[in-house]
């Protein structure tokens, strides 16, 4: 199972299907223009069903966000699929980004990225005891919507809080640092092996030689529930 973030219009999620035959199953929701959230979800195994959520809290924004970052802000959310046959399911998420790298108690994306966590927290507490949460976190290990959202929804980090920066520094403004902020979480009945990284290299691209994506790739073996 893949998943992806920002898959924004129906063209990408078409080159994708295109590009991944062996991987038949997906999963989105359905907005005009694209996958809703920008989240698909892409399963060699047969899917039960499939469910998107917004996060809502975009009261929580405030005016001192950039207006692109509340708007953006506003079509957050999660999409959660369930394997047919297993008692597990898999939730593919992407929350607001913090543009000022300030993951403080005050900063001003604090109050949406907080919404968010605790709407993330709430969902996975209503899900199956086997449930994986996957996707760009947009907040390192360290900040305190990632500790909370730990603690509320009794998950573990599936690299055992060894996983590197997961955003190429080649990609950052200068002088900011590259964190992990990209994660494979589980609960506590989550039994899961093999973590490692991949798409940490550049490869031969059309223009010349590059990274696929500007966020490194994780991968873990998760035992499927009979």
């Amino acid at each position: 199972m893949i998943g992806f973030q920002e898959v924004h219009t129906y063209l990408h999620l078409r080159l994708l299907r295109q590009r991944m035959p062996s991987f038949p199953h997906v999963a989105f929701g359905r907005t005009a223009v694209g996958p809703a959230g920008g989240l698909a979800t892409f399963s060699r195994v047969p899917l039960a069903a499939a469910r998107f959520d917004r996060f809502g809290g975009a009261r929580q924004a405030g005016s001192g966000l950039p207006w692109r970052a509340r708007v953006i802000a506003a079509r957050n959310g999660s999409l959660t699929v369930r394997l047919a046959g297993h008692d597990l399911c898999v939730v593919n998420i992407h929350p607001a980004a913090n543009h000022d790298g300030d993951w403080s108690e005050g900063n001003r994306f604090t109050p949406i990225q907080a919404s968010q966590y605790s709407a993330i927290g709430d969902l996975v507490r209503t899900l199956p005891a086997r449930t994986v949460l996957l996707g760009d976190f947009n907040a390192p290990r360290g900040a305190p919507v990632h500790a909370a959202l730990m603690a509320r929804a009794g998950l573990r980090d599936v690299f055992d809080a060894q996983c590197p920066p997961t955003f190429h520094p080649e990609y950052l403004r200068s002088g900011a640092k590259a964190l992990c902020i990209d994660f494979l979480l589980g609960t506590e009945a989550v039994t899961a092996t093999g973590a490692e990284i991949f798409l940490d290299k550049q490869v031969p691209l059309p223009g010349g030689d590059g990274y696929v994506s500007d966020h490194v790739g994780l991968r873990a073996d998760v035992l499927l529930p009979d």
